[in-house]
């Protein structure tokens, strides 16, 4: 049976380093993020150290509402049985607060709260009638700290 595994924010850092974990162990990949040659970079190295493994790449703006739907279906139309969902996309603005900008940090609170939770309610559903699945939502230490040039990435993780 092929194992598969959904990472978000998965072309670099945290997310690219579970990817290789998870391609170690032989688990199929769903990478998602939102620069496209560097998620195909990310793809090209793994495959390179694994190459028995199969790996889907979608490049995806998880800012958006409608986003959670779209790649739910997106796996769906590739019959993909995941196994895993390791909800990691984020990123932070810095600066004080009455100086930055609503749009990008309305954004981030989409992709923090709003796009985790609706990810994890379409996937969690097939999990539990199987039995079987997990779901990791990478946060932050920064959630736990006063930071008064981050506050809406510290309050959203």
């Amino acid at each position: 049976m092929d194992r598969w595994a959904l990472v978000t924010g998965a072309a670099g850092g945290i997310g690219a380093a579970m990817a290789r974990i998870l391609a170690k162990d032989g688990i199929n990949l769903f990478l998602v993020d939102l620069s496209e040659k560097t998620l195909n970079d990310t793809k090209k190295s793994i495959l390179d150290q694994y190459p028995d493994i199969q790996i889907y790449v979608c490049c995806k703006d998880l800012c958006r509402e409608e986003s959670a739907n779209e790649l739910f279906q997106a796996v769906k139309k590739k019959e993909i049985n995941l196994e895993i969902l390791i909800n990691n996309a984020g990123f932070g603005t810095l600066g004080f607060f009455s100086d930055t900008e609503w749009k990008r940090e309305k954004g981030m609170i989409r992709l923090h709260i709003e796009t985790v939770t609706h990810l994890t309610k379409l996937f969690l559903p097939e999990m539990l009638s199987k039995g079987a699945g997990k779901i990791m939502n990478v946060a932050s230490v920064a959630g736990f700290l006063p930071s008064p040039l981050m506050a809406v990435y510290n309050a959203s993780k």
